[in-house]
């Protein structure tokens, strides 16, 4: 669905794509296999009887039913379950802030969280190493309060923390001592 929904997007001045009843005739068209046969056929048929009883070729109810029989026949309802359990589970490992970040959004656009839940932040810290999340405290200016906000903040820190990280090796624990009174912790 998400590959014709693009393919539509790079496609939307062709004719075909101006008519909700041949975008669902089209994108019908291309699915196949012997499991889904019998659902495109019904899609197909309901979208024909649609059209007989008075409905225009041109109207939105055509592509908005099939989008609502395809969500619920082929949506994973597991896929929303597994994806609360990762997200719990999930912890910025081996400094790959990145990674974690990517991986964490995904889930959570899974889990059905948006980026101004609540929960969402909490659930970022918690995988967050903690002293990466008190360098965000202690260092930004203002505190972020959004998830969006404290991902900028984390590259921020991570990228201190990174670029501070080559003066480490060289120095001497009362050196190391120092730094660290200064706020410049390892948060990898």
């Amino acid at each position: 669905m998400r590959a014709f929904i693009r393919w539509w997007k790079l496609n939307y001045d062709k004719p075909i794509f101006q008519e909700p009843y041949k975008c669902v005739a089209l994108c019908l068209n291309y699915m196949k296999g012997r499991n889904v046969e019998d659902w495109t056929n019904d899609c197909q048929a309901k979208m024909d009887a649609d059209v007989v009883y008075g409905q225009s070729h041109n109207e939105e109810h055509h592509w908005n039913e099939f989008k609502a029989a395809f969500n619920l026949t082929y949506t994973n309802i597991g896929e929303v379950v597994n994806a609360e359990h990762e997200i719990e589970r999930l912890r910025m490992e081996k400094g790959d802030l990145n990674t974690y970040i990517v991986t964490f959004n995904k889930l959570a656009g899974l889990a059905g969280y948006s980026p101004s839940d609540r929960g969402a932040l909490a659930l970022f810290k918690k995988g967050l190493p903690m002293l990466l999340n008190l360098s965000i405290v202690q260092h930004t200016n203002p505190r972020p309060d959004t998830l969006v906000d404290w991902q900028k903040a984390a590259r921020e820190q991570q990228l201190k923390y990174l670029q501070t990280r080559e003066f480490w090796k060289p120095l001497s624990s009362k050196q190391k001592a120092f730094a660290n009174r200064l706020g410049v912790n390892n948060q990898g």
